[in-house]
């Protein structure tokens, strides 16, 4: 199927009649709830060359739709999980509603997060991307939005007005694809910041920003302010299966330097592999085939599980068989719809800084308001966008702004010397609210 839909996109996308494509289900629960892993954990030796390329195939049309040239909007309205998620992510303009819910539960069933996801969740902001990726936490309802996964969050009540509007659209004007979904979406905007993880995103920033799995784990059982959150997301890492958990650690840790490409080409080759693996079956087949949920894996936990044995098995001696033979050569290394979706924590902390925002003043009313007027001019959902700020200047010291701010991810920020002085200059008092 997967290779039936990149065509049809390819064929669009060369049609001069063709001004969008919307992407959705005809299932009125679920968008897509993933691949079907269950044919390879039950394949044979002799399957195994047909079971990677299932693999090579979808990450092949994973880089298509990032790469499409026409407006494409991808309607999540329902259940979103695993390969559904690829098959949304790389869109330009992924559309979700109060019925979404989204995660990737892979390392549950003894796989990674694939279909181009290493790119997106390593490219998060705060670290979410490796929490979400490592717990297979589920996003619902406007939380999807919030993180990131999709550009607007639309009433599933408004969808067929998208849809009439979308289908009158007089260009392929990526513009005017984003003017009617804007137009739409501000129907279901709030300024209030309603994002179930707010209160958490210190807490993730700093456990999971770490590039070793034993580290996360000590970090989350000393957290001594959400204790009992820490001990809950503990309690779902010790569910996974621990040679996943490390696998897709590695893997992040590597995505966030790597093109869109390199990261779909290294998920083939770990793929090719990990689908032999004891855990892949076990999982699969406990959890999706008999559901007994009582998977046997091997090693049995993280302390076990050597770490030069994953780089040895999984990030060595590829095949350069199964790399992907993508269709055209874009590549890119940011990702270029980024602007479509609620500014990061970086582009309100440095807005702030650039603006001369006071920190330490407790009237920052009209600065505050500046900041979103200039940031609303380029992530367009006004009420939203000030939602997020205000939350972000309004709540944070500058001591966790910086460290926000300062973690590994934005290293590729040429910019990033200036506002990393500036917080050595400014970032003192750690009580200090802003």
């Amino acid at each position: 199927m997967i290779t039936t839909i990149e065509d049809n996109l390819l064929r669009w996308n060369n049609s001069p009649s063709c001004k969008n494509i919307i992407v959705k289900s005809s299932f009125p629960k679920a968008f897509s709830a993933g691949g079907d892993v269950v044919h390879i954990a039950k394949g044979s030796p002799e399957s195994y060359r047909d079971n990677v390329a299932f693999f090579v195939d979808e990450y092949k049309a994973n880089h298509t739709m990032g790469t499409m040239k026409k407006p494409v909007v991808a309607i999540i309205d329902g259940i979103t999980m695993g390969g559904g998620v690829g098959a949304a992510v790389h869109f330009p303009f992924r559309v979700s509603t109060e019925k979404t819910m989204l995660a990737m539960p892979e390392t549950l069933i003894g796989f990674f997060p694939d279909v181009g996801t290493s790119f997106t969740l390593s490219r998060l902001d705060n670290n979410l991307g490796m929490f979400l990726g490592l717990t297979g936490h589920r996003l619902r309802g406007k939380d999807v939005f919030y993180a990131g996964f999709s550009t607007h969050y639309i009433h599933s009540s408004n969808l067929q007005l998208l849809e009439k509007r979308l289908s009158m659209q007089i260009t392929d004007s990526i513009d005017e694809t984003r003017a009617i979904l804007d137009s739409v979406s501000e129907l279901s905007a709030s300024s209030e910041y309603t994002y179930s993880l707010a209160p958490y995103l210190h807490t993730i920033n700093k456990c999971f920003g770490h590039r070793k799995l034993e580290d996360i784990y000590e970090s989350l059982k000393s957290e001594p302010v959400h204790k009992e959150w820490a001990a809950k997301t503990l309690n779902e890492l010790n569910r996974m299966s621990p040679s996943s958990l490390k696998v897709s650690l590695e893997l992040f840790n590597r995505a966030r330097y790597l093109s869109i490409k390199e990261c779909l080409d290294l998920e083939a080759q770990i793929a090719s592999k990990i689908i032999f693996s004891n855990d892949f079956v076990q999982g699969v087949t406990e959890l999706l085939i008999t559901k007994k949920n009582n998977p046997k894996w091997n090693p049995h936990n993280i302390y076990t599980v050597d770490y030069d044995t994953i780089i040895n098995t999984y990030f060595s001696n590829f095949n350069p068989e199964y790399n992907c033979n993508f269709r055209n050569s874009i590549d890119y290394h940011d990702y270029p719809f980024a602007h479509h979706t609620l500014p990061s924590s970086d582009n309100i902390i440095e807005s702030a800084i650039d603006t001369n925002y006071s920190f330490s003043s407790t009237n920052n009313t009209e600065k505050i308001n500046s900041i979103v007027a200039k940031l609303s001019k380029k992530y367009h959902n006004s009420a939203d966008v000030s939602a997020k700020v205000n939350h972000y200047l309004k709540n944070y010291s500058i001591a966790e702004l910086r460290d926000l701010y300062l973690s590994e991810r934005n290293s590729r920020n040429p910019n990033k010397y200036f506002y990393t002085n500036y917080f050595k200059t400014h970032a003192t008092n750690k009580s200090s609210k802003l």
